[in-house]
């Protein structure tokens, strides 16, 4: 029976962010009888850990397969998540992500995404959903011990997900903290074909992994919230 840890904090994860969300979107809509002011430009910038455990698959020139390398990627403590979100109105904006993940144990990572993100309006928290696609430069599996090594290569990559924020009392309300963002990462990066004279491993890898991160949200500029009463007053005026 082969153990699939990933599959199994893939689903506690998102299991925990859906009835996160649930319960917040059940409490807010009880309690407040309009949302509050937007931010129109949204900055976080934090700590990132991503969690991950693929392999490599290497290839001759005829693009024959030898099976898998016997290193694999590994999980990078240390990393930094950055990104910036300009939004259209209260619900839907466009967002730019890079995540940093360069020290991890014979690999590393730079990640530069880009795509829709949609945001809730709850009182002093404002739980989100983004789908992004962009590009990711990897080196790695150069594990120790291991013969030859890949040098950095740009692939593909996605990374749908979610998060919550919370609302500060600083600076009149334009400092946040992003309490939780969770998001799974597929990355595909062709090495190309072994290269014994360099000492290129060669390969390809589809990687599979989740990046948690956390830390501070700047916001900037403000869209006005409309009441229920204000939305009926303009829509009896039209």
């Amino acid at each position: 029976m082969t153990f699939h840890p990933f599959h199994k904090i893939g689903r506690f994860v998102l299991g925990a962010c859906a009835v996160s969300f649930a319960a917040m979107g059940i409490s807010a809509q009880s309690t407040l009888p309009s949302a509050p002011d937007s931010s129109r430009i949204e900055v976080f910038t934090g700590y990132s850990y991503y969690w991950l455990n693929s392999r490599i698959k290497l290839e001759d020139n005829d693009n024959q397969n030898f099976g898998y390398y016997g290193g694999t990627f590994g999980s990078v403590v240390a990393g930094a998540m950055g990104s910036g979100a300009y939004y259209f109105n209260k619900l839907v904006g466009v967002e730019v992500n890079l995540t940093a993940n360069p020290n991890g144990q014979g690999d590393g990572f730079y990640g530069f995404y880009s795509g829709p993100i949609f945001r809730w309006n709850f009182h002093n928290m404002t739980p989100f959903v983004h789908g992004l696609v962009g590009a990711v430069d990897g080196v790695g599996p150069n594990n120790p011990g291991a013969v030859g090594y890949n040098p950095y290569t740009w692939g593909l990559g996605l990374m749908p997900g979610g998060g919550v924020d919370i609302q500060l009392p600083f600076f009149n309300h334009r400092l946040g903290w992003r309490l939780l963002e969770a998001d799974y990462r597929y990355d595909h990066i062709d090495f190309g074909v072994a290269n014994s004279l360099d000492y290129v491993q060669g390969g390809r890898t589809n990687m599979n992994g989740i990046e948690l991160s956390s830390g501070l949200l700047f916001h900037f500029g403000h869209i006005p919230a409309v009441s229920h009463a204000q939305g009926a007053a303009r829509a009896g005026n039209d």
